[in-house]
């Protein structure tokens, strides 16, 4: 039987000391490429905008080598040092699975968690609990940022994955009030807080104060009952 989880990736800020962060490469074709891709991207304050796109969309899969190999937009024309430059990026992008296109800077999303990359599943006070209110606030902020979830086709599966991208101080704010709802609804049961929730709680909350970036991912799964 199907069933749905999220997982969420969080970029530190030490994703640049990691190699998960890059100057955009002179050789890319940068406004063209926002153009084929202008329905994965998005405008945040003062007019900055990025593109966030999975992999096959500056990739492709070489069956014979086992390896991804560029394909977007380029230059037709590259010298040496650019063709050089152009392998060595191609070796740091081969465990991306989303990548966060800006202006200036690109910003790699790896499969699992390495350093600079934290990976953990969405807690269970970010999700619409008992709490009334909070079912409400939710609803809202999950309104005022729909431009921000995409689709994700998923091959050989019937289904579709869904993807989002945020700000760590937007999933700051869902994350104190998620967790002020969260122990609210728990007095209202009379139960605590356990000593893991604190823990937990915490644990999330420094990784969202260090953070640059948040993915969200919500992906279907066969749980294996009826």
């Amino acid at each position: 039987m199907p069933a749905r989880s999220r997982r969420i990736y969080v970029l530190a800020r030490d994703a640049v000391d990691a190699g998960l962060v890059f100057e955009v490469p002179e050789w890319w074709l940068l406004d063209r490429l926002f153009e084929i891709h202008a329905d994965r991207r998005i405008e945040f304050f003062a007019g900055r905008d990025v593109l966030f796109v999975e992999w096959p969309c500056l990739l492709t899969f070489n069956l014979q080598t086992g390896r991804k190999e560029w394909d977007l937009p380029e230059r037709e024309s590259m010298s040496v040092e650019m063709q050089q430059q152009r392998q060595e990026l191609l070796n740091r992008v081969q465990d991306g699975k989303w990548f966060i296109i800006g202006r200036e800077r690109v910003w790699i999303v790896p499969e699992k968690a390495r350093a600079g990359c934290v990976v953990f599943a969405e807690p269970p006070w970010w999700h619409m609990h008992g709490n009334e209110s909070f079912r409400t606030w939710y609803r809202e902020f999950r309104e005022r940022y729909e431009d921000r979830f995409f689709e994700e086709a998923v091959p050989f599966q019937v289904w579709l994955d869904y993807t989002a991208l945020f700000t760590a101080r937007e999933m700051l704010t869902l994350d104190e009030r998620g967790r002020e709802s969260y122990r609210k609804w728990k007095q209202d049961m009379g139960q605590k807080l356990s000593r893991t929730d604190h823990e937990r709680m915490a644990r999330i909350a420094h990784v969202l104060q260090e953070a640059t970036w948040v993915v969200i991912y919500d992906y279907e799964w066969e749980s294996g009952l009826e």
